[in-house]
């Protein structure tokens, strides 16, 4: 009913609108249509109007329209289409009419259709926005739900969302309210904002310092500096940090500040002067421009308050030469007695070409044939010569015997003048010796006496020694200790800790004969001072130098005995003394190997005598009485305490496991020697001594044993322990084994022939 009601009301309408004038018969055709259609409720009238309306309408109306229709028509047909079609069938006769309409005359019909379809779908109540239909003039109506706060809502003004309502809605970024994009707050120097179309973006920035004047500020000179006045002015009046203007002091000369305009200001307008007593100085002007200042000073040829005279220098002024005395100005510009000037003073004056302190005219430098000299007027004159070799005797002289003086002649009066003496390289009359030196360490003495191998007092200096040094008492050979003849027990006793009873039994050795030892173990240095630069055997050598250190001061090492053998005889036959060892079988061990690099080795080696005057190794029984030095204890500064590892005593006297640099060899001498002065009878190198192995030793005088496959070797080494550098402990090595750990010391039979 609804609908056939707006349908009503639209077709009077566009009837009305369109000037045509309704019969009587289309009235009560209208009025007969709204009682049927509103009684239209069951299924029987539908099925009624349906059968009864099919076929004749579509029947007639096509007919009818089928023909051209005019306006009037065309108005009339629709009218009386519809209101026939309605009454009896809408679905029907609508689908029927709209296709024979639009064949007929489509914007006329489509126009009426469509505008009276909309009237009668939108209401049948009064127009009005929030009814929930969109009607004319509005753009939305969603009734209850309008609402200006809920994004994307329609408003209650039936408006659809817009930018500037002052709701986000999920088209936009941002609304504000309105359609201006609006600027940042003052002070800010950036912001976001909201822009005209609700979307953000930079706003435009206001703020102190941009160099624009807003309406809160007074001045804005880009920046937020309270800017100084130009130089000159006492005041200006400058744009300051809040930019406001602000009276400022100006920079003028004479404000104590030095601008960049000045080269100085000192707060004032005046030119000072120098202080008084610079000859110099700089000062700042009254323009503010450093100036030389005026100077005042004692010797400017004026005299100030603070002078009683002033005569342009500062030197106290002689008197007259040769006169009496007098006053001057002095050093402080004040009067003073003047100097004295006369011959002799010492002053050279202008008067004078030369002034010695004295009125004597002196004579030449002795050994001078000519010279010149100050007479005692001060002037300078040929001087009187005096020399050596004239036949006189003169100041400085021992001895003048002419054409006699002689340096090579016995007794005579040398040629510099003087006396004959010991150490002139002269033997006079009342000398045993002259080597032309006063060192007690080589043949000669410093009192031109002989004296290797006698009686010495004290120990450690030269005294009454030819060659060498007083060791022990007597005189021994330079770099050795002098070992006198005696008897002592070898081995060890039964209680001593790390004794081998198999090896160290106790027995009563006797040695007849005094020998000098090696002050130290045979050092590189020593070593190449004989064999050369390149003849170096040892392991630690300057590759891998012993304890850190340069590797001279180190023990040579690595070495067979018969290596030493030939090193010995070497050593001998350079110092003239006879060759101890014979040697056979000799031959390299390596292609290219010497003797000089351990590369060489003999299979024989047998000692003449030990009464050979030259190097050799010490026996067994030397090197044991050697060590102890008259002790009998385990080591030779006491018993060691433990039969293994660290011993107290031990770290005193021995590079050995307890005090060893990374396991190695140390430099020799570094630690505490034995009461004979020898250093490392313990530790730091094992070494060779000249006797062949065996296990038991008995008593014996002079013993030493030639026979056995092994050469026995003493003093433990730089890895050993406490038990392992007794005295007392004994191993062998094969006669050419080179290890790294052994090394070794000569000694020499103090003979008959060495005594003077």
């Amino acid at each position: 009913m609804r609908r056939v009601a707006l349908l009503c009301v639209v077709l009077f309408a566009a009837c009305s609108d369109a000037g045509a004038t309704r019969t009587g018969a289309a009235d009560a055709a209208i009025a007969d249509a709204i009682p049927d259609i509103g009684g239209d409720t069951g299924a029987t009238d539908t099925t009624a109007d349906t059968e009864t309306d099919a076929e004749p309408d579509t029947t007639a109306d096509t007919q009818a329209d089928a023909e051209p229709d005019t306006t009037a028509d065309t108005e009339t047909d629709t009218v009386l289409d519809t209101i026939s079609d309605t009454a009896t069938d809408a679905e029907a006769d609508t689908a029927t009419d709209a296709e024979a309409d639009t064949a007929t005359d489509a914007e006329a019909d489509t126009a009426t259709d469509t505008e009276a379809d909309t009237a009668v779908e939108d209401t049948g109540a009064e127009p009005a926005c929030g009814n929930g239909v969109v009607e004319t003039g509005e753009s939305c109506d969603d009734g209850a739900s309008n609402s200006d706060s809920l994004p994307g809502a329609c408003r209650t003004g039936c408006l659809l969302p817009a930018c500037g309502d002052l709701v986000v809605d999920p088209e936009e970024a941002c609304d504000d309210g309105n359609s201006a994009t609006e600027p940042c707050l003052y002070g800010l120097t950036s912001c976001t904002v909201c822009a005209s179309d609700c979307t953000l973006s930079a706003g435009e920035t206001s703020y102190c310092g941009d160099g624009a004047i807003t309406e809160s500020e007074r001045c804005d000179d880009g920046n937020t500096v309270t800017e100084s006045c130009t130089y000159g002015p006492a005041f200006c009046d400058v744009c300051n940090t809040s930019c406001r203007l602000a009276s400022v002091r100006g920079r003028t000369c004479g404000d104590g500040t030095t601008d960049p305009e000045e080269q100085c200001d000192d707060d004032n307008l005046t030119t000072e002067q120098c202080s008084y007593g610079l000859t110099s100085c700089t000062v700042c002007d009254g323009g503010c421009l450093l100036v030389a200042g005026e100077t005042d000073f004692c010797g400017d040829g004026v005299i100030d308050s603070a002078e009683t005279c002033d005569d342009g220098n500062a030197v106290v002024d002689g008197c007259p030469y040769g006169g009496a005395t007098c006053t001057v100005c002095g050093t402080n510009c004040r009067s003073t007695a003047g100097r004295v000037r006369v011959c002799g003073d010492g002053v050279i004056d202008p008067e004078e070409s030369c002034d010695d302190a004295n009125t004597v005219t002196e004579v030449c430098a002795y050994g001078l044939t000519s010279c010149t000299v100050c007479d005692s007027l001060c002037a300078l004159v040929a001087g009187e010569t005096q020399a050596c070799g004239n036949g006189t005797i003169e100041a400085g002289e021992e001895c003048d015997d002419g054409p006699l003086n002689d340096d090579l002649t016995s007794d005579a009066c040398r040629r510099n003048c003087t006396l004959p003496t010991c150490g002139d390289g002269t033997r006079d009359s009342v000398e045993a010796c002259d080597d032309g030196n006063l060192s007690d360490r080589d043949q000669c003495t410093s009192t031109c006496e002989l004296g290797l191998g006698r009686a010495c007092a004290p120990d450690g200096v030269n005294a009454d020694c030819l060659s060498g040094w007083c060791s022990n008492g007597f005189c021994a050979p330079d770099g050795m200790v002098f070992i006198p003849a005696g008897s002592f027990t070898m081995g060890s006793p039964v209680a001593e800790f790390g004794r081998d009873a198999a090896e160290e039994g106790l027995h009563a050795v006797t040695l007849t004969r005094a020998f000098y030892m090696d002050l130290t173990e045979t050092t590189q240095g020593a070593w190449k001072a004989l064999a050369g630069p390149a003849g170096m055997p040892s392991f630690y050598d300057g590759l891998s130098p012993c304890d850190g250190v340069a590797p001279d001061s180190c023990p040579v090492e690595s070495l067979g005995s018969t290596t030493i053998a030939i090193y010995a005889n070497a050593r001998s036959e350079a110092e003239g003394l006879t060759a101890c060892y014979t040697l056979t079988g000799c031959a390299q061990t390596l292609t290219g190997g010497t003797w000089q690099n351990g590369t060489y080795n003999c299979s024989g080696m047998v000692l003449g005598s030990l009464d050979c005057n030259g190097y050799r190794l010490p026996t067994e029984a030397e090197w044991e009485y050697a060590y102890r030095a008259g002790t009998t204890s385990s080591l030779y500064n006491g018993d060691a305490t433990t039969s293994t590892g660290v011993d107290p005593l031990a770290g005193l006297i021995a590079v050995y496991v307890g005090n060893a640099v990374r396991a190695r060899t140390g430099p020799v001498g570094q630690y505490s020697p034995n009461a004979w002065g020898l250093y490392d009878m313990a530790g730091n190198v094992q070494e060779w001594v000249e006797d062949r192995y065996t296990a038991r030793l008995r008593d014996a005088t002079d013993p030493i044993n030639t026979t056995g496959s092994g050469r026995v070797i003493r003093g433990g080494f730089y890895g050993a322990s406490a038990s392992g550098i007794r005295a007392a402990y004994r191993i062998w090595f094969g006669i050419n084994l080179r290890d790294s750990a052994t090394g070794f010391r000569l000694v020499r039979t103090v003979t008959p022939a060495s005594l003077r």
